[in-house]
């Protein structure tokens, strides 16, 4: 489901070289931008978090847009300025909208599941046909009346994390009855870890999820580098 969700998050990503030229208007004047400049931007940010990556991909795109109009003889500060924010500016968030979005977790991963096409792309050689049916939903689905499940928290996690980079983080965790954890749910576990100390207990003859781990060393595995002996 990691993999999923990052070629998910992948294909919203849409900045290239090879484009056109980008044709935008701002403040009813014609604005051209060469796409290899903002596409050698997007690579200086491609290992950021994706939203902190939109913020710097904006500012850049406003940047360019305020050399192209001081070239062409807009060279007031306030004009310069002013051109670019609110209504004026709208054609750059647009333009944004279309090749790099801002997203938040619900909208991404919603969108993901119930866009077919963008669900089988995401899931191609790592899912089959029958899993990826079970994972769509309907495609009028609504983030503001989507009821999530339980497991479905670990996935917006995931996609918060690529979002929006790391939350809160701790020294040390303890976990209780993990034996029934998910690797997913690990993962999510593992993100909040500031070292990879903590403690994990747990029966797994007790397990009931099937989507359980059969060893210590298998969640050893999902919660640190490989290679941590699990006692």
């Amino acid at each position: 489901m990691i993999e999923v969700i990052v070629r998910g998050l992948r294909a919203r990503q849409k900045i290239a070289a090879d484009t056109g030229p980008i044709e935008l208007t701002i403040d009813n004047r014609r604005v051209t931008l060469d796409p290899a400049l903002i596409a050698g931007r997007a690579a200086q940010l491609e290992r950021r978090p994706h939203n902190e990556a939109h913020q710097g991909l904006r500012e850049f795109v406003v940047q360019e847009v305020q050399s192209y109009l001081g070239r062409r003889g807009v060279l007031d500060l306030a004009t310069l300025e002013e051109s670019t924010r609110g209504a004026s500016g709208r054609d750059i968030d647009n333009y944004l909208d279309r090749v790099w979005p801002n997203l938040t977790p619900q909208g991404f991963l919603l969108d993901l599941l119930s866009t077919r096409s963008r669900l089988e792309a995401a899931a191609d050689g790592v899912l089959d046909e029958h899993e990826v049916t079970l994972l769509s939903v309907p495609r009028d689905a609504k983030v503001g009346s989507y009821e999530w499940s339980i497991d479905d928290i670990p996935l917006l996690d995931a996609a918060d994390f690529l979002l929006n980079g790391p939350q809160r983080m701790y020294e040390y965790i303890v976990v209780d009855e993990a034996q029934d954890l998910s690797p997913m749910q690990l993962l999510s576990i593992a993100r909040r870890s500031r070292n990879g100390w903590m403690t994990v207990l747990g029966d797994l003859a007790q397990a009931t999820s099937p989507s359980a781990l059969g060893s210590w060393n298998e969640e050893a595995d999902h919660l640190y580098p490989p290679n941590v002996p699990a006692n």
